[in-house]
């Protein structure tokens, strides 16, 4: 039954006209980011499987697949360099935790704003061609921020991972010893092997599993930030101290709170559903995957520090800068020449403490040290 004309009021003839007005939300750059590493990681298994990340041939493929706006932006940076990519490509393994690595922050800490070094206060971006590294730039400390934080996402994305966690055979019998014997300060002869059988096994087994972003929603993330708050960061000042059992104690808080946060959650199921058929016996072994991750901890494997968090992320960057001056000293009695290091085309030094952790791990600069680094 159709409404006669002079029935229809001036609100009623307005709400009928209007255009569509559904609202629209631009793809912010945090979600370009994510979604261009994706797209250039998949054509890289088909176009260019053996070309070296960060070799020019690698630069041309990816300026050729991202545009031209987005390479402004500074993302082709970290697309471009080995280390960056390597550690933006585990953060993308875990998608709740992408929110806490804001693009700029991984462009500053991880790799510099103009590709060398990041630039000064009050300095453009591209102009420090031949100039010194001032001593004040903030990244003194990024390579440092990414080599503890990266085998804390190895360790969550272990426990996210799918499938059959076992301990009970000869690779993981013949470990357990490995680390009981590296506690108790002994080495013995065929712990090289052992070594390496277990690093296989992981491998396999990480290989056949699928990662479940179900195993770390984003609240349990947010309570363990909580947890990290009221328990670790009064003693961020004494990060790691040894001399003192107040780092110590404060971890064992932390473990004791985490652990029930994460029981609640993994016990409770999927809030919003299911994402994947196997989601419900995932975090129905995840508990034991953590209680290996602690093992390995315990046993000097890993450092024991809290889990990926927004606060700890941050404030672990943050105890790091206020010993910049002292990391620096450091940096340049080992190696005098780190500062034009840092300038020049070496694709993994980009700061103080990743020209260390380089140099460290070059057998030829320390093949007078007493104890020679493995390489």
């Amino acid at each position: 039954m159709s409404t006669p004309a002079e029935d229809v009021t001036d609100e009623l003839g307005a709400f009928l006209s209007r255009n569509d007005e559904t609202p629209h939300h631009r793809e912010t750059d945090m979600e370009k980011f994510w979604r261009y590493l994706a797209v250039i990681r998949q054509l890289r298994t088909r176009e260019a499987p053996t070309v070296a990340i960060g070799s020019s041939e690698w630069t041309r493929f990816v300026a050729k697949r991202i545009p031209a706006t987005i390479g402004q932006k500074g993302f082709g940076t970290l697309y471009n360099e080995p280390r960056s990519w390597d550690f933006i490509n585990l953060i993308a393994k875990l998608v709740p935790l992408r929110p806490i690595f804001p693009i700029e922050v991984l462009r500053r800490r991880v790799r510099s704003v103009d590709g060398v070094h990041a630039v000064s206060p009050g300095e453009k971006p591209g102009k420090r061609k031949g100039k010194a590294v001032d001593t004040r730039a903030p990244d003194t400390a990024g390579g440092l921020w990414v080599d503890l934080l990266e085998p804390i996402i190895e360790d969550m994305v272990f426990i996210a991972t799918s499938g059959k966690w076992s301990e009970d055979n000869v690779v993981m019998r013949n470990y357990k010893i490995f680390l009981r014997a590296s506690t108790g300060q002994r080495r013995s002869k065929d712990a090289g092997a052992k070594v390496e059988a277990y690093k296989l096994y992981l491998k396999k087994y990480l290989e056949e599993g699928e990662v479940d972003q179900a195993v770390w929603p984003t609240y349990l993330l947010e309570k363990l930030d909580e947890v990290y708050v009221q328990r670790v960061q009064p003693a961020m000042e004494s990060f790691m101290n040894r001399s003192t059992d107040v780092w110590a104690k404060a971890m064992e808080a932390y473990w004791k709170d985490a652990d029930a946060v994460m029981e609640m959650v993994w016990s409770g199921g999927v809030r919003y559903g299911s994402w994947r058929p196997e989601t419900g016996e995932t975090m129905r072994g995840a508990p034991g995957r953590l209680s290996w991750v602690k093992q390995c901890r315990r046993a000097g494997m890993r450092f024991d520090i809290p889990l990926v968090s927004a606060t700890f992320v941050q404030d672990l960057y943050a105890t790091f800068a206020e010993v910049s001056y002292g990391i620096q000293w450091i940096s340049r009695q080992v190696d005098p020449m780190v500062d034009r290091i840092a300038l020049s085309n070496y694709r993994w030094v980009f700061d103080h403490t990743s020209n260390l952790r380089e140099f460290f791990m070059n057998s030829h600069l320390t093949a007078y040290s007493s104890e020679q680094p493995n390489n």
